[in-house]
């Protein structure tokens, strides 16, 4: 908030260290070949020099990103590269100017090779992206519920739609930087990121160095959507200055952020949508290719929630849903904005336009003719326990005046409607639990500090932490303090993903609040002998007569004194509760 608004705001290239080396990397310009040799003697010899690495000088080059489910990476290119823009070498130098010279003095002999450069080429398999890799196939998808021939059989009408997606930059406005410190076997590093503790894990299983040892400092952030979920940069920075035992600083430029970040994940999606003749939804078929690039990043979640999610709006007797990851040789492919879901939501919802069309039913009340209800269980095992999208629908015909506008459209003028569903809280980023904890401190001067795992990407979660917190309590918001991300302070996060920040850290928070002022008051009547109490508007009350004992900030001091100065910390956890679901996808994800 105010720290950007002022100009404040530090974000990683912001760091200067003394006597930091300076990081960059060589980046392949072919999409695929066979490397014959890499040299780097002169480049080694240039005066300023601290290192020059390729695969074979880094032991785990093959561990990075352990989140994804197919295991398919490597930070630099060995015997091939697979995308322009493919790691080849890390340079560390005295400072950026050397380190560039140096990155140019190394010269790549490679044998190129035929490139596979779409979705329609990596799906014939005719020609490989990766020879370990057959047919190109990263990871296929197939799941049946319920008759579909049978319902499609008995449909009234049957219509269809194909959609084309192609890749997309997120393009957020600050590229990556990292600065990573060495010292006694022990890493710091400062960086930007969305999952610091996955980011952790990360640094730890390529570097060898126990996570304990490792700390995440987090940086302002400038923009994310998805992007910053995998981003090798911070990692590699470690590595570097693992290896060169020093402090290591690196900056992506512009054109290094179209290279070798992770776009998102390009589609061709086929549906088939079967109807009777009041606008029923029977059935739907539905064939997805996605392009993973040269290994997966999210591709594998981002392909299976774009298979899956959108059915779960309607409600439907069968489905038939065929997803397929492809290798192509592109830049490897992760989140952006939602997980696929608004690229299969947009399919499915042109295609109930298609249907509406046909049938001359409105879009509106087909949509809400098929919604699915409270109590009922989607056709993917979404359990609805309250469901408000036919009141919301309902609700925005009134707002944007539809009616009207229908009977008098405009030339020139779109109008149209659609519904989306996500999940808040699923249990995507780690098996164990979908949830969020929180802690509240209360020091002895008064302040309140917040301290949570998630990160703040711009979508304002650090006000709505303050809001919580000075409702709650009835302090003024600028007494109240937020720290995110911190891996030495903070309990451990899944990450800011999947929408669910406010939900899910949100009811952290709040429980927080409330396990504070319990504490405060159960600590004021057993330890130092006042009679019942209520906490209101920063203010402690007596229960029966109402009159004003004390400030919140007067017990703070009071409470903190009495224990040697420790803080009175409230804590707060919130876990939905939601399923991992089965093989097929079927369960309450969230």
């Amino acid at each position: 908030g105010r720290a950007k608004a002022t100009g404040l705001a530090q974000y990683s290239d912001d760091l200067i260290f003394p006597n930091a080396f300076y990081g960059t990397i060589l980046h392949s310009k072919y999409a695929n070949a066979r490397i014959i040799s890499i040299e780097t003697e002169k480049s080694k010899a240039l005066p300023g020099v601290v290192g020059v690495f390729t695969a074979k000088d880094i032991k785990n080059n093959n561990n990075y990103f352990r989140m994804g489910s197919t295991h398919d990476t490597w930070l630099l290119a060995d015997q091939y590269v697979r995308y322009i823009g493919d790691m080849l070498a890390y340079v560390v130098a005295r400072d950026e100017k050397v380190a560039k010279k140096a990155m140019e003095l190394i010269k790549v002999t490679y044998e190129p090779l035929p490139a596979v450069v779409n979705l329609e080429k990596a799906h014939s398999g005719e020609m490989l992206a990766r020879d370990d890799k057959p047919a190109n196939v990263a990871m296929p998808i197939s799941v049946t519920r319920g008759n579909v021939d049978k319902d499609f059989s008995r449909a009234s009408l049957i219509v269809d739609g194909q959609f084309s997606y192609p890749s997309l930059h997120q393009l957020h406005l600050e590229p990556n930087s990292a600065t990573a410190e060495y010292k006694l076997g022990k890493l710091k590093v400062y960086c930007a990121s969305q999952m610091w503790f996955h980011l952790r894990e990360d640094i730890s299983a390529v570097t060898g160095i126990e996570e304990k040892n490792i700390e995440i400092v987090p940086m302002v952030i400038g923009g994310a959507f998805g992007a910053r979920n995998d981003q090798p940069l911070p990692v590699i920075a470690a590595l570097l200055a693992t290896m060169t035992k020093g402090t290591v600083r690196m900056v992506n430029t512009r054109l290094e952020e179209f290279l070798a970040t992770r776009p998102s994940v390009a589609m061709n999606i086929d549906i088939e949508l079967a109807l009777d003749n009041e606008g029923h939804f029977l059935s739907k078929k539905t064939k997805l290719i996605s392009g993973f690039g040269a290994f997966s990043s999210d591709s594998d979640a981002v392909t299976a929630i774009a298979a899956l999610r959108a059915d779960n709006n309607y409600r439907f007797n069968s489905i038939h849903v065929d997803a397929t990851g492809l290798y192509t040789n592109h830049t490897p492919t992760g989140a952006y904005r939602g997980f696929g879901n608004p690229q299969m939501h947009f399919a499915l919802e042109q295609t109930i336009d298609i249907a509406a069309e046909k049938l001359k039913i409105d879009p509106t009340d087909i949509r809400m003719l098929n919604y699915c209800e409270n109590g009922e269980t989607s056709i993917h095992g979404f359990v609805y326990k309250s469901n408000g999208i036919r009141e919301c629908m309902q609700r925005a015909k009134v707002l944007m005046d539809w009616d009207a506008k229908k009977r008098n459209p405009v030339p020139g003028r779109g109008l149209g409607v659609a519904s989306i569903i996500h999940c808040a809280g699923s249990r995507a980023g780690k098996p164990e639990f979908s949830g969020s904890s929180a802690l509240l401190k209360l020091d002895s001067t008064g302040n309140l500090t917040v301290i949570a795992g998630e990160s703040e990407i711009g979508q304002g979660m650090n006000t709505i932490a303050v809001q919580i917190v000075a409702e709650e309590l009835g302090v003024n918001p600028n007494e109240v303090n937020v720290i995110m991300g911190d891996t030495s302070l903070a309990p451990f996060s899944t990450g800011t993903n999947g929408s669910k920040l406010t939900s899910n850290l949100g009811n952290a928070i709040l429980f927080a609040c409330r396990d504070l002022k319990r504490k405060i008051l159960k600590r004021l009547r057993e330890e130092h002998g006042y009679g019942p109490l209520v906490l209101c508007d920063a203010t402690l009350f007596s229960e029966y007569s109402g009159e004003k004992v004390m400030s919140l900030k007067d017990a703070a001091e009071l409470l903190c004194y009495a224990r040697a100065g420790l803080p009175v910390v409230g804590k707060g956890i919130f876990n939905p509760n939601s399923e991992l679901g089965d093989s097929t996808g079927y369960g309450n994800l969230a």
